[in-house]
């Protein structure tokens, strides 16, 4: 392989027909700022918290009937763009723009793969600084590329920028998933995806919340494609199409926190208040484990404490008790029998009187 090539994802471009309205609608759901290029006025950039995370062209009147459509563009970087583009074609890609220079830039030409996917060649006169780590929400994150062939094409590209398979994910009637890099480093990933309008490189851009970027995207006019959901890694991702239909992508670390339950209203009470649960039940259910007897003690103070008994007497006092009453008894028949033979008396002596007379 040549050693001209050097393969890095380099800049991230948006064609759009109209750049007021593409301006507008990105830089309310992204962290960008729009700025008026100072090498050429007809050209802006989304000005991240890093500098410019990539640019806006606007394409002619004349573009659709030259088969130019709105669209995200990836470049990739050459270090000489004259000599990749006859490479490329060899392997079977077309060109769509020769090289050309950009004034106080470098050189780029355009190119569509063998499946179709548009890509282009950068060279910069002076090398694009170092992208911070870990990337800054705005930041392009990920590269994607959606095509008919993925086993083809990482061929291509491999054999045009020495890209290696690093991972092949299953996934299942979908296909394979094949995550590529380079020198050890993870760049993007392929698979077979046949889309309407024909293979396409998808760009990722960083946020702190895909899930509140599908919100918010959505009610700017956007079309949810695919998502919010999880990828391997524990992100989350969502495809879209913007106001114009171009494609577009979004990727975050944070991952969905799950809905907490709405509180339950408060039970209406009717009448007297309800009581509230005695002790007791609350030991019982706290203690399962306790013994028996004692549940069974916490279960008689739930019912309610028994009157106390008097406390049984001892056998001598029993016995004393039983002497009295007889005695009491035995006094009561004498003061009757006392009683009786007083009134006996009594009723002889006025006869006994009668007959001395």
């Amino acid at each position: 392989m040549s050693k001209i090539i050097s393969g890095r994802f380099a800049w991230h471009e948006l064609w759009t027909l109209d750049s007021a309205a593409s301006i507008s609608f990105y830089t309310h759901i992204f962290p960008w700022t729009p700025q008026l290029w100072d090498k050429d006025t007809g050209y802006s950039l989304f000005v991240g918290k890093n500098g410019p995370d990539a640019g806006c062209h606007k394409l002619g009147p004349d573009s659709n009937g030259q088969g130019i459509k709105p669209r995200w563009n990836t470049y990739i970087s050459a270090a000489d763009v004259d000599a990749t583009v006859p490479l490329a074609v060899a392997q079977g890609a077309t060109v769509i723009v020769p090289p050309m220079d950009i004034p106080r830039v470098g050189r780029f030409a355009m190119l569509a793969d063998p499946q179709g996917a548009v890509f282009g060649l950068l060279y910069r006169n002076e090398p694009a600084a170092a992208r911070p780590m870990p990337l800054p929400s705005g930041a392009i994150a990920w590269n994607e590329l959606l095509t008919s062939d993925a086993e083809a094409a990482l061929k291509f590209y491999s054999g045009l920028f020495g890209w290696e398979l690093m991972t092949r994910i299953n996934m299942g009637p979908k296909g394979a998933y094949l995550i590529f890099g380079a020198e050890g480093v993870q760049m993007g990933g392929m698979m077979t995806a046949p889309i309407p309008g024909g293979p396409l490189w998808l760009p990722y851009t960083e946020v702190d919340s895909a899930d509140a970027v599908v919100v918010s995207a959505v009610k700017a006019g956007a079309t949810l494609c695919l998502g919010p959901q999880t990828v391997p890694g524990g992100g989350r991702i969502a495809n879209f199409l913007d106001p114009q239909g171009v494609m577009f992508a979004v990727h975050s670390m944070t991952v969905a926190s799950a809905t907490p339950a709405a509180p339950k209203p408060a039970a209406k009470r009717s009448g007297a208040s309800r009581p509230a649960a005695k002790k007791s039940a609350v030991v019982t259910r706290k203690r399962k484990s306790a013994k028996r007897s004692v549940a069974v003690q916490v279960t008689k103070k739930k019912r309610g404490k028994p009157a106390a008994r008097k406390p049984a007497r001892s056998p001598s006092k029993r016995k004393a008790a039983t002497a009295h009453r007889n005695k009491r008894a035995k006094r009561a028949v004498a003061k009757k029998r006392t009683k009786k033979s007083a009134r006996a008396k009594s009723s002889r002596r006025p006869a006994r009187r009668a007959k001395h007379r």
